[in-house]
């Protein structure tokens, strides 16, 4: 009954921490990604094209002929950086800056996961048990 228990017990605690390391694969993009996404919604919205022509230095665009469409397009831009408060101004570096640290993170959670549970055929969990492949002489 002892030696049932005992692994049971190893077993369940191997899926514990089988999903412990993993479970940072589902839940870290989800995480990280919203957190990017709610601090990209904190700028105000992008002007439209009638918005950027209706500003002071729009109505020289609209009233030259041919006027090629990127010059619309930094005019919008203009308009859109001109409206962002303090708050926006502070949060454009985070926005340059999550992504490089994200992948930081992620590939430092790699290296913990490959270091707690091992790569490949025949790595041993806490039980001593091998998870796949045949079991490490002793």
């Amino acid at each position: 009954m002892a030696l049932l228990t005992n692994r049971l017990v190893a077993t369940s605690i191997d899926i514990l921490t089988y999903i412990r390391y993993s479970a940072f694969y589902i839940l870290y993009p989800l995480g990280s990604g919203s957190e990017y996404m709610l601090m990209l919604k904190g700028f105000p919205s992008f002007p439209s094209k009638s918005a950027a022509i209706a500003t002071k230095g729009g109505w020289n665009l609209l009233s030259a002929k041919g006027v090629p469409a990127c010059k619309v397009f930094f005019q919008r831009v203009k308009v859109w950086v001109t409206s962002w408060d303090g708050g926006a101004r502070a949060r454009v570096p985070f926005v340059f800056i999550w992504p490089a640290v994200s992948f930081i993170l992620m590939t430092y959670m790699q290296a913990q996961r490959r270091k707690a549970l091992g790569r490949g055929s025949g790595r041993f969990m806490a039980s001593g048990r091998t998870v796949v492949g045949r079991k490490k002489m002793q």
